[in-house]
């Protein structure tokens, strides 16, 4: 063996993790060979795994350099190591694992080495090594990057038996959780992320996790009280101290307000679900969310001409570029309620007219999306989020803007996206390094497995945002005909003499209500510019359009 300078240190204590034992075979890939020694040597030693991985600690406090060095002579010997020496074999993986993650350009190669390690040798994982290779890990990874997120929540699912399940590592219950969560193992989520502690950086995140598992499981209650510890946490220092930006906290806790709100409208708590809504501010990342979706409750809390200021609002130029069937639709239902049969046809002639095009080309582009293979899929999902990320004509994907504008509102889907090219691109520079051809092939290949795997879930993602978009549209195009269909029969009604009536006492709502309804903490308006076509708090959008309906004269109008 060549020993370089500046690394004598450590190829001396790596001699030192082998002895000669006699009659026994050798546990790791060669370690007991150097370079220019033949594979049938192996045999006449055996790897001390103390002394192994206290050579390791003291290789990961290196230079870059000599950590690529110690990581070369790892793999020179894991080549010339038997395949039978199971044990051995798993703690040179797993070794390389470690040492790979702490190198930037290389750490994302981590996770294939741990999965050969685990597979190799199951009984890995019940090893106190499991937990310091973890350990290890949480420290390389913690900066804040989607992809890191993504490759320990991957690694989590080896480590789901054994020592570093079973121990107090408060992230890997969070990462486990997540893993889990994504794939729609909604009830072990919810045991694993139970397990966060309130002191850990994640335990904002787990819980968030945990509400929306729960709302999957139909347990919306408990998923109202989680949702409502995340909207009461105050940032922490111990996300502060791992880099978790104030923009995330607040999504987070925005975004579990509108959840809230959502709750309380499906049990018809409409009066409290508005507070929710309407506590969101204009800044916030769900400011749209809150102002389309508060229209519902307002009509059904009884107050139909906020609801059409609200429904207005969402239609306005300033969201031109929003996709959003629903709220046109429901401008057509309160035109038909208040029995404004002329305003209701109109409002589905809009309907038409501003959805039409996206919804049909939105067809077309899932259909033809169903006959492609599932590699053809993945990357036309990725081609799709390129285009959108580098501002590309989106018109070659066949999808109008108004849909490319929903998939960049995916909660997580660009940084995902984001994450996935900047893999590519360091493998790309892994490609033109000078590297010794074992740790070359095998890094390589390692890095490649990786960015295979998390670009086929950032695709099923943008797959799956897709279709509950046009399964909405799709839905909301049948709901447009029943109502179509509505209004014509109440037409011929009225011409009968036989017009439909409604009961003033349906639309209970006066001024002094709506303000008791919708004061949530400090009363505020969401600005203070009357020129904003949001801004209805003091009356600029309350529309004051009376009911045709029979024994109903006032209805809609506010007080």
């Amino acid at each position: 063996m060549v020993i370089r300078q500046g690394f004598v240190g450590i190829c001396l204590v790596l001699a030192w993790a082998f002895v000669p034992v006699s009659g026994r075979g050798l546990g790791g890939e060669g370690f007991a060979q150097t370079a220019h020694q033949p594979a049938a040597a192996a045999p006449d030693r055996w790897l001390k795994i103390p002394e192994f991985w206290q050579t390791v600690e003291k290789a990961t406090s290196q230079t870059l350099k000599g950590r690529r060095r110690f990581a070369a002579t790892l793999h020179n010997l894991l080549s010339t190591t038997p395949e039978n020496q199971a044990a051995e074999r798993a703690h040179i993986f797993a070794a390389l694992g470690v040492l790979h993650a702490s190198d930037p350009l290389f750490m994302h190669a981590s996770l294939s080495f741990l999965a050969a390690a685990q597979k190799t040798w199951p009984e890995f994982n019940k090893s106190n090594e499991a937990v310091y290779v973890w350990t290890k890990l949480l420290g390389y990874m913690r900066r804040k990057q989607v992809v890191n997120e993504h490759l320990l929540s991957r690694v989590a699912v080896l480590f789901a038996s054994g020592q570093v399940a079973s121990s107090e590592i408060d992230e890997f219950p969070y990462y486990y959780g997540w893993s889990l969560f994504r794939s729609a193992q909604y009830s072990d989520a919810l045991a694993s992320l139970a397990r966060v502690p309130l002191g850990s950086p994640h335990y904002r995140r787990a819980k968030f996790l945990e509400g929306t598992s729960q709302m999957m499981l139909g347990r919306t209650a408990d998923a109202r009280e989680t949702f409502q510890v995340v909207v009461s946490l105050d940032p922490t220092a111990a996300e502060a101290q791992i880099g978790l930006p104030a923009r995330s906290v607040q999504r987070l806790r925005d975004l579990s307000m509108v959840n809230i709100a959502r709750i309380l409208y499906e049990q018809q708590q409409f009066k409290e679900s508005l507070a929710y809504y309407r506590a969101i501010n204009q800044d916030s990342y769900y400011f749209y969310e809150s102002l389309s979706e508060q229209a519902w409750p307002f009509f059904m809390a009884g107050y139909p001409a906020r609801a059409m200021g609200a429904a207005y609002a969402a239609t306005s130029p300033f969201f031109a570029d929003r996709f959003n069937p629903d709220v046109y639709f429901l401008n057509a239902t309160l035109y038909y309620w208040i029995c404004q049969y002329g305003y209701a046809r109109q409002a589905l002639a809009q309907f038409i007219e501003h959805t039409k095009d996206e919804g049909d080309s939105l067809r077309i582009a899932m259909s033809g999306l169903q006959k492609m293979t599932p590699r053809q899929r993945r990357d036309r999902m990725l081609g799709i989020l390129q285009a959108l990320e580098q501002g590309l004509n989106p018109r070659s994907f066949g999808l109008g803007p108004k849909t490319m504008a929903f998939l960049s509102g995916q909660e997580g889907l660009i940084d995902s996206y984001r994450g996935y090219a900047a893999l590519q691109e360091r493998r790309l520079r892994v490609q033109d390094l000078a590297l010794p051809k074992a740790i070359h092939s095998r890094v390589q290949l390692a890095i490649e497995e990786f960015e295979e795997d998390l670009g086929r879930q950032v695709a099923l993602h943008a797959e799956d945002s897709l279709s509950g978009l046009l399964e909405d549209y799709e839905s909301g195009l049948v709901q447009a005909r029943l109502l179509w269909l509505e209004i014509l029969t109440a037409e011929k009604d009225k011409v009968l003499g036989q017009e439909r009536s409604v009961q003033s006492s349906q639309f209970v709502g006066d001024e002094k209500s709506f303000l008791d309804a919708v004061a949530f903490g400090v009363q505020k308006s969401w600005i203070q510019d009357k020129n904003e076509f949001w801004y209805d708090e003091l009356g600029s959008y309350v529309f004051t359009l009376p009911s045709q309906c029979s024994e109903s004269s006032k209805v809609g109008v506010s007080q």
